[in-house]
């Protein structure tokens, strides 16, 4: 007896989850310690924001690091009424648009490909979730398999029977590759749910996990994204999924191309402008630079894009090559005014135009090629895997981020065996305008 595995013939792209949809849900969907689904909220459906998905026409995977599968309606078509144990969702792109080719889809009891000895089995503390790095040839135990003829464990499965029904001549991107089932396992491990093996040692150890704490989304509340968890059967609420952030609105910086939620002081509405009394996305004029506005005033007061890029407000900026302020670039270690030789001092004028980057400590904002790097958001350990050219996240690390920050990585990577998955750090990451290098700095709450 074998089970298939779904196997893509050419993971184009990996399927990456919504920077602001993850840290929104972690904590209700996602678990803290393990950033995973949490598989205790079955049968509510799962919706999802993506910001890539790579080819429209893949027919199943998984978003990346967070264990919830995505399959094509055609392929949900011919396996829909199979899906017994299983709950679906909504896909959206990062506009909020949904992505109607799409469905969510995860199973309450996902299965574990089993390997030899060799292999290690962990178990996260707080959602039970199972880790289990596997060594030799991979293998399904009988007893997980159940009456099911549909299975999730990262990737998805059927069974023997199953696969002899569905021409997957129809589905070119998909392989079929054959995993024996065996009655007993060959690692020497007990895992929770297993027969009581005689000498086959016990269940899993739980490891040192840290709670996984989010940056935050910065200027919103989040009872504002109406992010709810119900009692499990309540099938009459609606799929949890935090609305799209206000994206609508037409803005464009040249040093910033993070989200709307990573911008300091952001307001987070259209309201009318303090200062010219028109409605559209404004921004807190509490320590900007504002001569229409004495400091004294400023308090509750909120000023427009457009009288933003128009100058009649700006910021300040904390920078790693001094302080930008109404009175130019401040040297750090002189406090007089000063201009690196070959930086445009119109640079100056286009970042004070820029919002500032919600931090948790003091902003700095990096530089390259003599001029200012453009803000590209905040990076979990997953996108170093992910961005990195040979899928060597560490590697990546170490070369965007300067020698007195380097030891982030290190010091969060307490199992070897897996890639790192949490950090305790909220990273930054810069892109140069003119040569496209990536650049990183880092803060803890």
């Amino acid at each position: 007896m074998v089970i298939y595995e779904l196997a893509e013939r050419r993971e184009d792209w990996h399927v990456l989850p919504d920077g602001d949809w993850g840290r929104a849900v972690l904590g209700t969907l996602l678990c803290r310690g393990c950033v995973r689904l949490r598989r205790g909220l079955y049968p509510r459906p799962i919706d999802v924001r993506l910001r890539q998905i790579g080819s429209r026409r893949r027919s199943v995977t998984f978003v990346s690091q967070v264990g919830i599968g995505i399959i094509h309606r055609r392929l949900l078509d011919r396996l829909g009424e199979y899906l017994t144990d299983f709950a679906l969702g909504e896909v959206y792109d990062q506009q909020g648009a949904r992505i109607d080719d799409f469905r969510t889809f995860y199973s309450r009891h996902p299965i574990i490909v089993r390997g030899s000895a060799g292999s290690e089995v962990k178990c996260c503390p707080l959602c039970g979730e199972i880790f289990y790095p596997r060594k030799g040839a991979p293998y399904v135990l009988r007893h997980q398999l159940g009456p099911q003829h549909v299975y999730q464990a990262g990737m998805t499965y059927v069974d023997e029977w199953l696969a002899a029904r569905i021409d997957w001549s129809k589905f070119r991107d998909l392989e079929l590759v054959a995993y024996p089932v065996r009655d007993r396992p060959e690692d020497g491990l007990r895992l929770p749910g297993d027969p009581d093996w005689s000498a086959m040692g016990l269940p899993c150890r739980q490891p040192d996990f840290k709670v996984y704490k989010t940056p935050g989304i910065k200027n919103v509340d989040l009872k504002d994204l109406q992010i709810e968890v119900k009692a499990r059967g309540d099938r009459e609420t609606k799929p949890v999924l935090p609305p799209p952030l206000p994206r609508e609105q037409p803005m464009q910086f040249k040093y910033f191309a993070g989200s709307i939620a990573d911008m300091g002081g952001f307001a987070g509405e259209t309201k009318p402008c303090s200062l010219c009394g028109r409605g559209g996305p404004c921004f807190e004029l509490d320590e900007a630079i504002c001569p229409e506005l004495p400091e004294d005033e400023r308090a509750g007061k909120i000023g427009c894009f457009d009288c933003l890029r128009a100058g009649r407000f700006e910021f300040r900026h904390g920078t790693e090559i001094g302080m930008v302020t109404e009175d130019g670039l401040i040297a750090e270690q002189t406090g007089e005014p000063y201009l690196p030789e070959g930086f445009p001092e119109s640079a100056l004028v286009e970042l004070r135009r820029t919002p500032r980057v919600a931090t948790n400590q003091e902003e700095v904002w990096l530089t390259h090629c003599n001029d200012f790097m453009a803000y590209q958001g905040v990076w979990n350990p997953s996108d170093f895997y992910d961005h990195a050219p040979d899928g060597d996240g560490r590697a990546l690390f170490l070369e965007m981020t300067d020698p007195d920050g380097q030891s982030l990585w290190d010091d969060c990577w307490y199992d070897r065996s897996r890639p790192l998955g949490y950090w305790y750090g909220t990273y930054y990451v810069f892109k140069c305008l003119h040569c496209g290098k990536l650049r990183g700095n880092w803060d803890v709450d």
